[in-house]
């Protein structure tokens, strides 16, 4: 089968831009705090999409508040939400050290929650930290 040099560039052009999406890098992005439920001191969310690969760091999200229930940690992930719930582990610091703290939890929704293992203040901080795929 031959092509012609038209058909050759379309198909080189359509290969091109396919490898661009693919490598596509929204450098780190910071993700605002949400108010709705739990008033966060301090802290970072932060997210990248390389592709539709999403890389998202939860560090050092601290309250005064106790934390008993499911509690929102950001309202809208934007393009780095993922398709289906999606679970981080939890690392948290309370004033007696280092826990297991729960699980993050990412909704197709774009609501990132902090379900907690126990009742503890994070007052030292939660971490999280995850790599996954989106379309």
């Amino acid at each position: 089968m031959s092509y012609t040099a038209e058909q050759m560039q379309a198909m080189h052009n359509k290969l091109m831009q396919e490898l661009i999406a693919r490598t596509d890098d929204t450098g780190w992005v910071e993700i605002p705090l949400s108010g709705y439920n739990v008033i966060w001191s301090v802290g970072t969310v932060r997210a990248r999409r390389i592709g539709n690969i999403v890389t998202l760091t939860v560090y050092n999200i601290r309250t005064t508040q106790t934390v008993s229930n499911v509690v929102r940690v950001v309202n809208d992930l934007g393009q780095f939400t993922p398709k289906s719930d999606f679970a981080i582990p939890v690392a948290a610091m309370p004033s007696a050290g280092l826990q297991f703290g729960g699980l993050f939890v990412l909704r197709p929704s774009g609501i990132l929650e902090l379900s907690p293992s126990a009742v503890y203040t994070p007052s030292y901080g939660v971490y999280g930290h995850a790599t996954y795929m989106i379309d």
